[in-house]
């Protein structure tokens, strides 16, 4: 089930108080032409022009919103990993090589890099830093953390048969 975790420093001396970050838990990511124009995107004319602009800059893929009545066809996930030394969210795509395999499969089999590229630390996948915490990079206090859960149906929760295939245009 795709998840995300919202960290937020509880410091009232801190000039974060009150603020913070999401990191997603690998997230199903789509054709971005097909996020575009999906209802619960259209709903959002500054999102979905915000999208335009990413897929003008060269972006393919984009997180599919859950849940997913358009039925926009799963081609990957999007994995982030957290360095602490230089206080980044790295963003990776991985992407579906055969539609039997399993999410996990497809992260695996991405092969993502394990240490900042920037830096060379070791970097942290969404599961450690639900586990360890991540400290305010103001205060060093450990951030509140609350984990939420996608609006997926069950349906979606079942092996999706449109995992990994493009549909094709018919001109």
């Amino acid at each position: 089930m795709a998840s995300g975790c919202e960290f937020t420093c509880d410091n009232k001396d801190c000039k974060c108080y009150k603020s913070g970050f999401i990191m997603l838990a690998p997230w199903p990511i789509g054709e971005i032409d097909k996020v575009i124009v999906s209802k619960r995107v259209k709903e959002n004319k500054a999102f979905q022009e915000e999208l335009r602009k990413m897929k003008e800059d060269g972006k393919q893929y984009s997180c599919i919103n859950y849940p997913n009545v358009d039925e926009i066809p799963t081609l990957g996930y999007k994995v982030q990993k957290w360095c602490d030394k230089c206080l980044v969210i790295w963003n990776f795509e991985a992407m579906v090589g055969k539609p039997e395999e399993t999410p996990e499969e497809t992260v695996e089999n991405a092969k993502i890099i394990d240490t900042c590229s920037k830096c060379n630390e070791k970097l942290r996948s969404f599961p450690q830093v639900v586990e360890e915490g991540i400290d305010c990079p103001h205060c060093n206090q450990k951030l509140i953390q609350q984990v939420w859960f996608s609006n997926e149906t069950i349906e979606e929760n079942i092996k999706n048969p449109k995992v990994g295939k493009k549909e094709e245009k018919n001109d």
